[in-house]
């Protein structure tokens, strides 16, 4: 995967910098939090959504395991103070040892690069890394691969179980079409956050 996107660095940003986040993310957007809070994007590709939080004033760390994506988006953003880590699924090693939570995690058409079988071991990751308090947010990408980038079927049922494996319940539920107008790729929007919180919003 990493070699797919270090080939085609500047193709990807393009493509990643033609949709918003506020209209990508419209389903969730009142899940986002305040000013302050410590949020991390994972697979951050150009570092869109980790500007973007970034100037809500989030403090902001993205992670990127490909060099060329990590040199693009600085590129773009030279005065953006986003914190860049060279790290991936399904262990993030280097993130974990910075012995910090979240508040908002966010993978964006991520999942679909994690393997199957890594899939548990990524979840776990993930919720050793949320706040009591936060929000994980994952989409989902459903279609065919256009290149050469390996992507695996994923499935709304099977994130929600691994999910609640790790004590994360199910907030947000919103199925929704291709911005960009593929008719063969659709999208899930999901978002969890600790079985034990109060937080309870209705499936769209």
């Amino acid at each position: 995967m990493e070699k797919g996107y270090s080939q085609n660095a500047g193709l990807y940003a393009s493509f990643y910098e033609g949709v918003s986040p506020e209209q990508a993310y419209a389903p969730w957007l009142h899940l986002l939090p305040k000013p302050g809070a410590k949020v991390l994007d994972v697979g951050a590709g150009s570092g869109r959504d980790a500007s973007w939080l970034e100037k809500r004033g989030c403090q902001a760390t993205a992670v990127e395991p490909s060099a060329a994506m990590r040199e693009r988006a600085r590129e773009l953003r030279p005065q953006s103070s986003v914190r860049w880590i060279d790290d991936s699924l399904p262990l993030l090693n280097a993130v974990l040892s910075l012995n910090e939570k979240f508040v908002l995690i966010l993978l964006n058409a991520v999942w679909i690069h994690v393997s199957p079988d890594q899939r548990p071991a990524a979840m776990e990751s993930l919720a050793a890394l949320l706040d009591s308090n936060g929000v994980l947010v994952i989409t989902l990408r459903h279609g065919p691969s256009p290149d050469q980038r390996v992507m695996h079927p994923c499935s709304a049922q099977s994130l929600e179980r691994l999910a609640a494996e790790q004590g994360l319940k199910i907030i947000l539920h919103a199925d929704l079409p291709d911005l960009l107008g593929r008719d063969e790729v659709s999208w899930t929007h999901m978002a969890f956050t600790q079985a034990a919180g109060e937080t309870d919003e209705k499936s769209l």
